[in-house]
């Protein structure tokens, strides 16, 4: 099968680091440190040092939420999905509505069960962390309200960009 770079909408399996928090492990300092620690370490080694921590990382399914060609130097914006199953059962019809704003039902099978996508559960992934070939893809209204959802989990004010363009709209509307 052919590898494909990411595209909006899909979902595909990804290496997935846990969030990344103290205490920081690496290979150059025994035990873990706080951000204290590690600026401590940065004041030892001058100007802009580099050092490797490990971070802890498990194989998911993810959805991709921007295309490859938009992302940077071949990174993408993703979201983790979860197994409905997963989720305590007395929630999960309200869940299926997509009642709930920190969640989207997906409403097909994906990898042998019924997904949900975690909105609050944003990573950046570099494309070599995502599988080349896609699971499947879904609807242009999924990924609404997935977006609609991201921009109130995210609290993005975007206010400026949706008077823009109804402005705009509303001129080329006024012209034709």
């Amino acid at each position: 099968m052919a590898v494909t770079p990411p595209l909006r909408g899909e979902l595909r399996w990804a290496l997935v680091p846990y969030d990344f928090e103290a205490p920081f492990v690496g290979d150059e300092w025994s035990g873990g440190l706080d951000f204290a620690g590690i600026s401590a370490l940065l004041r030892e080694r001058g100007p802009r040092p580099q050092f490797a921590v490990n971070v802890p990382a498990k194989v998911r399914p993810i959805l991709v939420v921007q295309s490859l060609g938009s992302g940077i130097a071949g990174t993408v914006a993703v979201l983790r999905t979860k197994r409905l199953s997963a989720l305590p059962e007395r929630l999960r019809e309200s869940i299926r509505r997509n009642d709930d704003p920190r969640l989207v039902y997906l409403p097909e099978q994906w990898v042998g069960a019924e997904r949900v996508v975690l909105v609050d559960a944003v990573h950046r992934l570099h494309n070599s962390a995502i599988d080349g070939q896609a699971l499947g893809r879904t609807s242009d209204d999924v990924m609404r309200l997935v977006a609609e959802r991201l921009v109130r989990a995210l609290e993005l004010d975007i206010s400026g960009l949706v008077e823009r363009e109804a402005t705009a709209t509303l001129t080329r509307l006024a012209t034709d």
